[in-house]
């Protein structure tokens, strides 16, 4: 019987019980002819039946049988609601140890028979806050959130705030990955949003402790008390921990992006400092949250782009890119891409100074698209890419291979293919740089779709399918797939599709699921039948890799190609079909 029903019967005891000892009395007192009213005879105040003291004393003068018999009935009742109240006790502590129980659902049930508990159960609950497994810690959290529903009560709810911070503090890191970790923080969410700006002065109190993982957890409410008080973002990111900071940068990104030009020019300061520390995690963080900080943010960010510290300036061009954005606002544009040009092109410069200029074109113009601006910056890259050092080519490569598909003039593109194909096909040139011109050739050539360009770079790209270096191989796949895929011709399909399948033995299992990714983006757009039904054999031998997701693509490639013997070895290695992602490299 449920606790609910229990009551339900105690009190309907209870209410025929009195009411059986007062008409009992009643008919007493009427039998003997005894007035039933206290005062004279036309006074009969309402609602006083069972209290008159007459009636109460005929009680005495009943037979000792009756006396015990009514005394016991009353006395069952008063044990049957303490047996209630034992009853409500018994089950919060099952549900309690339930829990902890390894079964979801069992779990489940628990959680919602303590929501219909109430505020009785939230004792118990918070005390299973300070248990050391982290998934009954959840559980514990998950229960208190369905109780405050129920209570629905900010007053109530306000005391478990700073309990369930206490019970998130050790599991606290800038980056968490687990799932029970992020739905823990989850739940506090929840409870913060039902209590409002209230939530305000335990989170405030949490981040003055010593105890620097209760600050962490704490950082973690920022989303959540933002719009009460901004205050709670700045005691975070000024705070002596790398950690605290990394989550205030980390968890508001969304809120700043969307904040006055005030806020956001404040913000600036704390984390261009965040900027230049030694933490890459915050670094990180930092950057990522300039970039969305808009015009406040870049002339401060281009003091630090030519700063000592080469991780700095990494991530200052990348928040600069950020912030240029699209390239719609020509003039932010040009404000971010000038100074930064001038040293690129200043050969009076220091080398490091030019690379990380080449860093910062590259950051700032990867989603321009605006042809004169590409024009403009690829000219320069260019003269890089054929004349300077193998440091300053590798990143003019890297540049030009986002820029040159936006650029509309072909004599510009036909003079940075001739540096590119050099660099890839030299075996001396160092390795990122052959690597990188790989990846910007198969950019300009699937933009342009240049025959011209084709019969030029095809063979080194090919060649680079076989080289020893892995990082060469991935990006000779990878262009060779955007080229052949992009441009029309059968011979250029038949001249491919050879090479890929040599590239099928391939022992590397990101090189593979490329070469199976570039076959399938041909394959698909190829008309030849005889050069499709020549990939089914090598192809089946793939289903037998090591690798699930490299016959996963394998099994793609076949199912695109639908032949009896494709169908047929499908079905016999039972592989799920898997298209490989949308990329951007």
């Amino acid at each position: 019987m449920s606790l609910f029903r229990q009551h339900c019967l105690a009190l309907l005891n209870l209410f025929f019980g009195v009411h059986w000892v007062a008409c009992r009395s009643l008919k007493d007192l009427k039998a003997k002819g005894e007035s039933t009213r206290e005062g004279p005879p036309h006074y009969s105040p309402p609602g006083r039946l069972v209290s008159n003291c007459r009636i109460w004393s005929s009680f005495h003068r009943r037979p000792v049988s009756t006396r015990v018999l009514q005394i016991c009935f009353v006395i069952s009742i008063c044990y049957q609601l303490a047996g209630c109240g034992q009853q409500e006790n018994s089950d919060i502590q099952k549900n309690i140890e339930a829990l902890s129980d390894e079964d979801l659902q069992v779990r489940f049930e628990a959680e919602m028979a303590l929501s219909q508990i109430g505020e009785r159960a939230l004792e118990p609950l918070i005390g299973l806050l300070q248990e050391e497994e982290i998934r009954t810690r959840k559980s514990a959290a998950s229960a208190i959130v369905q109780v405050v529903k129920t209570i629905n009560d900010p007053e109530v709810t306000l005391q478990v705030v700073s309990p369930l911070i206490m019970a998130s503090s050790d599991i606290t890191s800038a980056f968490p990955r687990d799932r029970d970790t992020q739905e823990m923080y989850g739940y506090i969410g929840m409870v913060l949003n039902s209590i409002g700006e209230p939530a305000l002065i335990p989170v405030t109190e949490a981040f003055a402790s010593d105890d620097v993982r209760i600050r962490r957890a704490a950082a973690r409410t920022i989303p959540q008390m933002w719009n009460y008080d901004q205050e709670i973002f700045f005691l975070a990111i000024e705070d002596d921990d790398a950690v605290v900071k990394t989550i205030a940068a980390i968890e508001t990104q969304s809120a700043l992006s969307k904040a006055d030009v005030p806020t956001r020019g404040r913000a600036v300061k704390p984390l261009v400092q965040a900027l230049k520390s030694s933490d890459p995690n915050l670094r990180g963080a930092a950057g990522g949250t300039l970039g969305r900080l808009g015009e406040p943010a870049l002339d401060p960010l281009l003091e630090v782009l030519f700063s000592e510290d080469q991780t700095t300036r990494l991530f200052a061009g990348g928040a600069i890119g950020g912030i240029v954005g699209t390239g719609e606002d020509i003039d932010l544009l040009h404000r971010a891409m000038d100074p930064v040009l001038e040293v690129y092109e200043d050969k009076e410069s220091t080398p490091e100074s030019r690379n990380q200029a080449a860093i910062a074109l590259r950051s700032i113009l990867q989603n321009v698209s605006d042809p004169s601006i590409c024009e403009r910056v690829s000219l320069p890259l260019i003269d890089a890419l054929e004349n300077e050092s193998e440091e300053l080519g590798l990143f003019a490569a890297g540049c030009l291979g986002s820029i040159l598909s936006n650029v509309s003039d072909p004599e510009i593109g036909r003079r940075a293919i001739k540096p590119l194909i050099e660099r890839l096909a030299d075996p001396n040139e160092v390795l990122n740089v052959r690597a990188e011109s790989a990846n910007a050739l198969g950019k300009i050539i699937s933009a342009n779709r240049s025959l011209e360009f084709v019969e030029a770079a095809m063979p080194p790209l090919i060649e680079a399918l076989q080289a020893e270096p892995q990082i060469l191989r991935f990006h000779a796949s990878h262009a060779i797939g955007d080229i052949a895929s992009t441009v029309d011709g059968p011979e250029l399909h038949r001249r491919v599709v050879p090479a890929l399948i040599d590239s099928l033995q391939d022992n590397d299992r990101i090189v593979l699921e490329h070469v199976l990714e570039s076959l399938g983006k041909v394959l698909a757009i190829s008309e030849d039948r005889t050069l499709a039904l020549s990939t089914v054999d090598p192809l089946i031998q793939v289903l037998e890799n090591n690798d699930q997701r490299v016959r996963e693509r394998a099994a793609w490639v076949l199912s695109e190609i639908d032949t009896t013997s494709a169908r047929e070895a499908l079905r016999i290695s039972g592989v799920k079909r898997s298209p490989p992602p949308v990329r951007n490299y």
